[in-house]
């Protein structure tokens, strides 16, 4: 009897254990994805800003 319940007691910590290392690892890749889609907007961003002062300043020369 005690075996099964100190069998289960190690299946449950097990388990905690498991269920926070995944939560830590997702939340951890739900922030780097969120950093990485906001550096990927703003890089394109500065650089579709920067072609289109450039295809502006183009135009603009006779």
């Amino acid at each position: 009897m005690k075996l099964l319940l100190y069998r289960l007691i190690t299946i449950v910590i097990g388990a905690f254990l498991l269920y926070w290392a995944v939560k830590l690892t997702f939340g951890m890749a739900v922030g780097v994805l969120k950093f990485a889609v906001f550096a990927g907007l703003f890089v394109g961003g500065t650089y579709l800003l920067k072609e289109g002062i450039r295809k502006l300043n183009s135009n603009n020369r006779p």
